[in-house]
């Protein structure tokens, strides 16, 4: 009989692998309510865009590309992201929402996203939210 247990270190089915260092690309930090998490596109797999259709319905795999206009409802569904892989991954998108029902509500957490690049160690804002792309 085999032994079926992956090698310690790799991800199991429909986990992504952590980011290992030396291999580290740009990433998103995003701050809401004076929390930050980092979010590195080489955690998003082809289940969190799938799981984002179900409940946002839409995938989040668009957010990472650069010059990405987020609005609210995307803003929400990055955080909604960034906590299930910061230790919340049963976490709803619509239990999200009902914590920031509003625009103002979201204003009033005052939320930042910011491109870091770990290999300069320099950031850029991302966008700044509910800014006007016309402006």
């Amino acid at each position: 009989m085999s032994n079926l247990a992956p090698e310690p270190g790799t991800p199991l089915p429909g986990e992504t692998p952590a980011v290992s260092p030396g291999t580290a690309k740009p990433f998103l930090r995003i701050t809401m309510g004076g929390r930050s998490l980092d979010v590195h596109t080489s955690q998003l797999g082809p289940v969190d865009d799938a799981e984002a259709r179900q409940q946002t319905g839409g995938p989040l795999s668009p957010m990472f590309e650069p010059g990405y206009v987020f609005g609210s409802d995307t803003l929400i569904a990055l955080w909604w992201f960034a906590r299930r892989r910061h230790g919340e991954p049963r976490l709803r998108y619509r239990d999200v929402v009902a914590e920031f029902p509003t625009v103002a509500s979201i204003y009033a957490a005052e939320p930042d996203i910011t491109q870091i690049d770990p290999a300069t160690e320099t950031d850029a804002l991302v966008d700044e939210v509910g800014a006007d792309p016309e402006a």
